[in-house]
């Protein structure tokens, strides 16, 4: 089964809007802890038996990983930090509303189940090709202008307007 370049297209735009707006969401998360302040996340591991100084990953999974996310580099590690960010809030923050519902009878996990479900939809899709990650690739498979000393410029067949030869 082909799919057709308008197929491929919107399953591009699609992976953008997923990865994108998963990030853009999470990333308000961090730049309201850089504002002011992440102390009560450190609290959280330091109550939990943990070092304090693990709650300092929150500003990287919560700014680094979005950010990383949103332009499409390393997509799929971000994702993995926020996967693992939410897993961990879930464990240390709200445990006791994992099986019980809110005052509007959603989950009371909603918000982090939403994040850890897109997150884990980003690792399996990719970044998709509007991504810095795709447009690196896409570059390198180009034919440099002035190749190394004693080694032939590659160039694909059907690529830079050469006829594709049989």
């Amino acid at each position: 089964m082909t799919t057709s370049t308008r197929e491929t297209d919107l399953e591009d735009v699609g992976k953008l809007v997923l990865r994108s707006g998963i990030a853009a969401l999470m990333l308000s998360h961090g730049v309201y802890k850089l504002i002011h302040g992440h102390g009560h996340v450190l609290q959280y591991f330091a109550s939990a038996g943990l070092p304090s100084w693990l709650g300092h990953g929150a500003l990287l999974t919560e700014v680094a990983a979005p950010l990383a996310m949103i332009v499409g580099y390393k997509t799929r590690h971000a994702a993995a930090l926020i996967v693992g960010s939410m897993a961990v809030a879930v464990l240390l923050v709200h445990r006791s509303q994992l099986f019980a519902l809110n005052s509007h009878g959603g989950w009371g996990v909603e918000l982090n189940g939403l994040f850890i479900v897109g997150a884990l939809a980003t690792i399996l899709l990719g970044s998709g090709r509007y991504s810095l990650e795709s447009y690196l690739q896409r570059r390198r498979a180009l034919p440099h202008a002035d190749p190394a000393p004693g080694r032939p410029a590659v160039i694909q067949r059907g690529q830079r307007g050469q006829p594709a030869s049989s």
